[in-house]
Parts: structure tokens; sequence; C-alpha cells
């Protein structure tokens, strides 16, 4: 059975019967690869038909250094764009490998 081309929201084509829908479904993009603007990368991400994303800074503070009142203001911008937080990524283990290495 021949396979059907589909046009998923945010443009592009996808083979029906394929993971590449549920892929989109699922893909969660680093806002601040986005834009350096928090609001800015949530609004593209929207745009895009995408539905999850991944903090890390926001704008130019990183996520584990946000207060709980900028932290609960991030929240419902997030939720505002009817998108879902689904990865916090830390900085916890970054760190140089080789320190005599710059």
């Amino acid at each position: 059975m021949a396979r059907k081309k589909i046009r998923p929201p945010q443009g592009g084509t996808l083979w029906e019967g394929t993971s590449s829908a549920m892929i989109l479904e699922r893909l969660g993009v680093l806002t601040d690869e986005v834009s350096e603007r928090f609001e800015e990368a949530l609004d593209w991400i929207q745009a895009q038909g995408l539905k999850h994303v991944e903090l890390s800074v926001i704008d130019g503070v990183n996520f584990a250094e946000l207060s709980d009142e900028v932290a609960q203001e991030v929240r419902r911008k997030v939720e505002a764009r009817g998108l879902f937080v689904s990865a916090l990524a830390s900085p916890l283990f970054k760190c140089k490998l080789d320190p005599s290495r710059e």
C-alpha cells in the first residue's frame, strides 16, 4: 500500500504512517537557541506548530538562577501559548574536561 503525503499545520511534507508526525508532536526546542528574547522564541515555536519547549537561559539568565516569581511568570508565558515545558537544560555538569585547556 502506498503511503500518502500529508501537510502538517506548520508546512512541509510528512508521510502518513511514519513517525515523522509523532516527532513534531514531541519535539522540544531550546528557547535560547531560537532567540535570546524569551517571548520572541515562544512566539516562533508556537508559529511553527510545535508544542514543547526546553528551558536553559531566559532573557540572559540561567533558569536555575530565576526567582520563584520569575519562574512562575515563565510558566505563565509558556502555558498562555498552549505550549509545554519538556525539559530543563541544566548547566549542572557543564565543565572543561581538561582544565589545562582554555
